[in-house]
């Protein structure tokens, strides 16, 4: 924690410069919340740095800001979760292979942290699939059978 705090709100020992403007008291409950396992919400008024503190905390945790999924009316669970390769399903039908991850797939396969942004625009529906696998900590394929079938989050979420 000690080196994300360091990236976040900067370091001069080490020469390493604040890259936003917020409390220092913040951005530690921010790490705590993440570093036990826990979901971490950013609500604020438009303009307020929710996603380049997400940004720097998710590059400070996990290394990697990428897994981002961009919420609206039209999101889906298949976008969220994953979809397939339908040149490989048809051929070889439903496997590993033909799975295609979404970000969410992603960081629960690699113990990487997804951002969420604009989770409120999205349909409740998906609101509810997150909530279920943020709280049970496991993706069901059931395209898929046998362990393949069931994916368990390492590390965050």
């Amino acid at each position: 924690m000690p080196a994300a705090r360091a990236f976040i709100l900067g370091d001069s020992a080490q020469n390493i410069s604040r890259k936003v403007v917020i409390s220092p008291s913040a951005v530690e409950r921010m790490l705590v919340t993440l570093a036990t396992g826990r979901g971490l919400m950013l609500v604020g008024e438009p303009g307020t740095a929710k996603s380049l503190l997400s940004e720097l905390l998710a590059t400070a945790i996990s290394g990697d800001a990428g897994l981002t999924i961009q919420g609206g009316a039209s999101t889906t669970e298949d976008q969220i979760k994953y979809g397939w390769n339908y040149a490989l399903l048809i051929n070889h039908g439903p496997s590993t292979e033909a799975l295609v991850p979404a970000p969410l797939y992603q960081g629960m396969r690699d113990g990487k942290i997804v951002r969420f942004e604009e989770i409120t625009r999205t349909p409740l529906e998906v609101q509810d699939c997150l909530l279920g696998m943020l709280s049970d900590r496991v993706m069901t394929v059931p395209e898929l059978t046998g362990e393949a079938s069931q994916l368990y989050a390492r590390g965050r979420l």
